[in-house]
């Protein structure tokens, strides 16, 4: 990295880069001070990320569109700033604890949830006894009820006097812990069980606090508009505002209900919000600005379909339903929002759909979660075969021990041929037993796919790990003001180590992005050559009971008319690609390309909601609406 020599600073830079930031709860105050280091050198075209990242996301996304409006970078020095603003001391905590205020109904147990994360550091007896103390704290009464017993055999053993009283003393009294503890314990349950359901199933809803101190929600959508140059009374800034100056931005949120992560903005219709629970989630004025009529989608323009459409509205307007702003037109603290509902802590945000049952169709309720929970670090967020521009990702990583500089306190790949570092975090853990086993199991069933991408060559050498350490970010909702400066800091450093590596000049060698651009066509390469060899293979394989490829191809176009397809063209590309197939030396492709290789696989196409006419919906986009009838 020292034989590179960053490019010069400029107020709107010619290059452009794409940014994911992966989920981490408090860990995102790391990201604004990257997101304004990698500014002066990168203009950002695609932005996306989970969770928290998704908060940095929109952040970085609202201040590129506010340099385009105005030509001054106004909005990343703003931004660059934020931390600072977030560990401001208030009460007995900070700016960025109060944006977790727990409802009322469900403050004890938040009160005694912060009462044990910021145990974090003691030793195993300290930490049990202060989440002792903490739950009998938050729940006084039960913990009371709980010890009337042992209280109870105290005041026997005192009355009885003589042999009786040493026994009735030292039993009461451990009775009336234990007691005490269980009474506790069954108001931690009553909570989780009953209020946290009724709270949509969350400590902290996002809303609340005072006008100096907002909720989470409410400070997010203050903050957004004031990036934007708006205020919290104007028009939310929506996807379709930053795609007007070229700015894509991408979040992930969960579907419980139908088991998948979905990226928004979608390109799916057919959702409904439910107003009474959605005025308890965002602030009134972006509830206002979506319930009304010009900012519905609109319905398609066959009248049959129509009539549908129009019916199935009225239908979601009898039961307090509003239709979903479409596509880009969704303003962008509601997507945010959806990809932050941390399960537990922060309330699961309710979409309704349409089920059909026979000849009937129901509303039933899709339960949106944090994007983390199925891709905390969506890397193949605006992924090409070969990229055009770099796209960074920033992996945070949380490893055992001390940090001693902040240049220690991220890493990045200067070599492709270094792999990824990899940090056993279960053996490391596998004294802590069953509870860091499971936690084991848990960040695995978390991070598996995105930990699969960032092993492949030409991923890994554009993603920058930035290390925590256990007192830091994350749970850490009462971190000191000392550390979120030092965790923005190790933020700036990262991007700088971006820039240098990626913009920088190299004398007599490929530059960063030409070195990962190569790689990137190898790989690729290396892949399509192994799927042409799969296709060629399996093309002219006859099969039992069913005619091979090559006799499909060939069937009348009569007999395919029911799929609509042109078989023209579908003879065509085939006869190309079995050329090619031909053509190529696959095995000089795949056998000195880097390792380990990659695979051609199709998925699903999580289309850009942009890639559609925005609020013009048909009913073919609704597959829950749509009405087919079979001869």
């Amino acid at each position: 990295m020292s034989d590179q020599t960053p490019v010069e600073d400029a107020t709107m830079p010619t290059r452009h880069c794409s940014l994911i930031m992966k989920g981490g709860i408090t860990s995102g105050v790391i990201y604004p001070r990257l997101v304004d280091e990698l500014s002066h050198t990168y203009r950002f075209a695609d932005i996306g990320g989970s969770s928290a990242g998704a908060i940095a996301a929109a952040a970085a996304a609202i201040a590129e569109y506010q340099r385009q409006e105005t030509g001054t970078n106004d909005g990343f020095e703003a931004l660059s700033r934020l931390p600072e603003e977030l560990a401001t001391p208030v009460g007995k905590g900070s700016v960025l604890l109060s944006l977790f205020h727990p409802q009322p109904e469900t403050e004890a147990l938040f009160g005694a949830l912060t009462a044990i994360l910021d145990a974090t550091g003691a030793s195993p007896l300290c930490r049990t006894l202060s989440g002792v103390w903490a739950l009998e704290r938050a729940y006084p009464l039960r913990a009371l009820l709980g010890a009337l017993p042992g209280l109870g055999l105290v005041a026997w053993g005192v009355l009885a006097g003589g042999a009786a009283m040493g026994s009735g003393l030292a039993g009461g009294v451990v009775l009336a812990l234990i007691g005490s503890v269980v009474g506790a314990v069954l108001g931690v349950w009553r909570t989780v069980s009953v209020k946290v359901p009724k709270n949509l199933f969350g400590l902290c809803s996002g809303r609340g606090g005072t006008a100096k101190l907002p909720a989470l929600t409410d400070w997010l959508h203050t903050y957004y508009q004031k990036l934007a140059g708006r205020s919290a009374q104007d028009a939310p800034v929506t996807f379709a505002d930053l795609a007007a100056q070229g700015i894509n931005l991408r979040v992930m949120t969960t579907n419980l209900s139908q088991r998948r992560p979905m990226a928004m903005p979608w390109a799916e219709a057919g959702f409904f919000f439910p107003r009474s629970d959605w005025e308890k989630l965002f602030p009134p004025e972006v509830v206002e600005w979506m319930a009304r009529p010009e900012n519905a989608p609109t319905g398609p323009k066959n009248p049959a379909r129509a009539r549908e459409f129009r019916a199935r509205l009225k239908q979601a307007a009898d039961q307090g339903l509003v239709p979903l702003p479409y596509g880009d037109d969704l303003p962008v603290v509601v997507a945010v929002r959806m990809s932050l509902s941390f399960p537990v802590l922060i309330s699961a945000v309710p979409l309704a759909s349409l089920r059909w049952t026979q000849d009937t169709a129901e509303f039933v309720t899709n339960w949106f979660t944090d994007g983390g929970l199925c891709a905390n670090l969506p890397v193949h967020f605006f992924d090409r075969p070969i990229p055009g521009n770099p796209t960074f990702a920033i992996n945070l990583e949380q490893i055992d021990g001390p940090i001693t500089s902040v240049d220690k306190g991220s890493a990045l790949p200067t070599d492709n041929r270094i792999p990824p570092r990899q940090i056993t975090t279960w053996e490391a853990g596998a004294k802590g037993g069953l509870g860091s086993f499971v936690g084991a199991m848990l960040a695995t069933w978390q991070s598996w796919v995105d930990g699969e991408a960032l092993r492949l060559p030409g991923y890994r050498d554009r993603v920058v790990t930035v290390y925590t350490t256990a007192a830091e970010g994350g749970l850490n909702l009462s971190m000191p003001q000392g550390t979120v400066t030092t965790l923005a800091d190790r933020g700036r450093v990262a991007g700088a180590k971006l820039v240098t590596k990626f913009a920088g000049h190299t004398k007599g060698d490929l530059s960063g992005f030409d070195r990962h651009r190569w790689l990137r066509l190898r790989a690729s390469l290396a892949g399509v050559a192994e799927w042409l060899d799969e296709f060629a293979e399996t093309f002219d394989q006859s099969v039992n009971g069913a005619l091979s490829y090559s006799d499909l191809v060939r069937l009348p176009a009569a007999r395919l008319r029911f799929y609509n397809h042109d078989v023209r063209a579908v003879r065509a590309m085939v006869a190309e690609l079995r050329t090619l197939a031909g053509a190529v030396d696959t095995d000089k492709l795949s056998a000195d390309a880097p390792r380990p290789r990659a695979k051609l696989r199709l998925t699903p196409y999580d289309r850009a909601a942009s890639d559609r006419t925005p609020r013009v919906v048909d009913l073919a986009d609704l597959p829950e609406l749509r009405i087919e009838t079979l001869k």
